[in-house]
């Protein structure tokens, strides 16, 4: 049960506007739970690659089909997700020893908190106009990475980040999102890599705990795609972390 739980949380908060380490955190502390273990938390995050691969998939093979007729616009979209990536990557290296000590209440607060000011700010889905991947520039490309580094921070959506740097550079919002996604995929990729793949421990929890996160991601993902062309989408999900916001630094007091 207590696996199927976490898969849930993991695979929606993942890709939803509201932070999955900052929901991990307050699950913890409202359950009273310590910590599940590396091993489960490792294949929560691999089972949530496989799902945004799966969500996905039509633009990775139409990129895959590009790349190898070294169409113009493919190559340009994977240097803006390498350029993308390289933030959170150096991030993630230098900092690794000190993200463990973040992941407190007040600190998950405060990244709430953050996430309700960009949901509440990024411009919305009634802007129909915009930018598509095939335009993106290379400073585009790091603006959103820088963003999407900043989410090391409990709380701090990187869903919500990179999809509101992405708005604030000019991309429509399906291209916001799809950016956002793509990502993603090299991020959590690193992190599984960098934690290792430790052998499970309890095998029945962690495939329990896989799939939910798996099938959750994957109605996260396509959620997001529709539901990021509506205002009402965006600031929704800035009241639902505002009240996490409020809820952490409540508990964590």
């Amino acid at each position: 049960m207590g696996a199927a739980l976490l898969g849930l949380v993991q695979g929606l908060t993942e890709f939803l506007p509201v932070s999955s380490s900052g929901h991990l955190v307050l699950v913890r502390a409202l359950l009273h739970w310590q910590s599940s273990g590396a091993s489960l938390e490792v294949w929560l995050h691999a089972a949530t690659l496989v799902s945004v691969l799966v969500a996905l998939r039509f633009q990775m093979a139409a990129l895959f089909r590009g790349l190898w007729r070294r169409e113009r616009s493919s190559m340009r979209l994977l240097l803006a997700i390498i350029v993308g990536t390289l933030p959170a990557a150096t991030a993630g290296f230098f900092l690794r020893p000190f993200v463990p000590g973040l992941f407190q209440l007040p600190v998950a607060a405060v990244g709430f908190l953050l996430t309700s000011l960009l949901l509440f700010t990024a411009p919305g889905g009634s802007r129909d106009g915009g930018r598509e991947l095939a335009d993106l520039t290379a400073l585009d490309a790091l603006i959103i990475g820088g963003m999407q580094a900043c989410a090391l921070l409990p709380g701090l959506s990187r869903s919500a980040s990179t999809m509101a740097a992405a708005r604030w550079c000019g991309l429509s919002p399906r291209a916001a999102a799809e950016f956002s996604f793509l990502l993603a995929m090299p991020v959590i990729a690193g992190a599984f890599v960098l934690t290792g793949v430790p052998a499970p421990p309890m095998a029945t929890a962690v495939l329990i705990g896989a799939l939910t996160a798996g099938t959750a991601g994957v109605l996260a993902v396509q959620w997001a795609m529709r539901g990021i062309v509506k205002p009402q989408w965006w600031r929704g999900f800035g009241i639902y972390t505002l009240v996490m916001a409020i809820l952490a630094w409540g508990i964590g007091r």
